[in-house]
């Protein structure tokens, strides 16, 4: 090695030196590992152990005195000697800049991964702090949901939820189910001699369906109509029946009210007629002006089609 070459700070160490930790460095496993290894190189002397024992073996041949004198007398150091010494040396050197270099990579390392691991801390900090505050962000959206129903006291009918950081209304889940709007008041009071709702719907339908194109229907197939729903009506208390004054009716009286329809005596009659002389029987007759209000109510097509004139 040359000499005019700086030796890095750990190669001037003494062999079994301790490391010097000079910017103090916190990694306490690295360093102790780094100083375990310096220590492992302190090996000992070959050469002056095999010097002494060649010695020792010299001096058990020649008396003690002789001895003596011999040991005083020093010995140069044989050139072979020096060579091996000076190369055990290099050889440290070279072990402890080795050392050197692979504490430092590890180092560098080591402090790569601190930054890393940091800024994943950061992010992850970030992260929660972002999460709470959508949570609650959402809570308080409940809240002001809440709030908003207490106050108008009103109730929620649509579930809330808070699904992670997100609010949201659910329409498919329902509290409670609202009651069905309250039917319309009777505008007539129920008579047993009237035609109800239910009634009149099943008999339209019914003429509908035996009447022919031009919409007559035979009276003959009237009165078995009739006749047949007073029957039902006294032996099942049918909804879609007559009313009750008609359950007492006959063949005969039947016929004669279908009959009377009948002006031209041509045997049918226009079953629009007879559901509407149903649907009017015994409802007051209007008066001019309520004629002429429900004239104007109506579209100015329908109006011409229902006129009375």
């Amino acid at each position: 090695m040359k000499e005019d070459v700086e030796l890095p700070e750990v190669e001037k160490l003494g062999d079994g030196a301790d490391a010097v930790d000079v910017n103090a460095y916190s990694y306490p496993r690295l360093d102790d590992l780094f100083k375990r290894a310096l220590k492992a190189q302190v090996v000992p002397d070959v050469l002056a152990q095999a010097a002494a024992a060649d010695v020792g073996k010299k001096g058990g041949k020649k008396d003690a005195k002789k001895g003596a004198q011999e040991a005083d007398v020093e010995k140069p150091e044989s050139i072979y000697v020096k060579e091996m010494r000076e190369a055990i040396k290099v050889e440290k050197s070279i072990l402890r800049f080795r050392l050197c270099q692979i504490r430092n990579w590890a180092l560098q390392r080591l402090r790569h991964q601190r930054e890393l691991s940091l800024k994943i801390y950061q992010k992850l900090d970030d992260w929660i702090a972002v999460s709470s505050k959508a949570e609650n962000d959402a809570i308080d959206e409940v809240c002001d949901v809440v709030k908003e129903a207490i106050e108008d006291q009103g109730k929620i009918q649509d579930e809330l939820r808070i699904k992670f950081m997100d609010f949201f209304v659910d329409k498919g889940i329902l509290n409670f189910i609202e009651p069905p709007p309250e039917k319309l008041a009777a505008m007539e009071e129920a008579q047993d001699g009237k035609f109800n709702i239910p009634q009149l719907k099943a008999l339209i339908q019914e003429l509908e369906m035996l009447a022919d194109e031009n919409g007559q229907i035979l009276v003959r197939k009237a009165v078995e109509l009739l006749l047949r729903k007073a029957q039902n009506s006294r032996s099942l208390g049918d909804m879609g029946g007559l009313p009750k004054e008609w359950s007492g009716f006959t063949h005969n009286d039947f016929e004669k009210l279908v009959r009377n329809l009948d002006i031209y005596n041509s045997g049918s009659i226009n079953y629009k007629v007879l559901a509407t002389c149903c649907i009017l029987l015994k409802s007051p007759v209007p008066k001019d002006d309520q004629l002429e209000e429900l004239k104007a109510s109506l579209p100015e097509d329908q109006a011409e089609r229902e006129s009375f004139a």
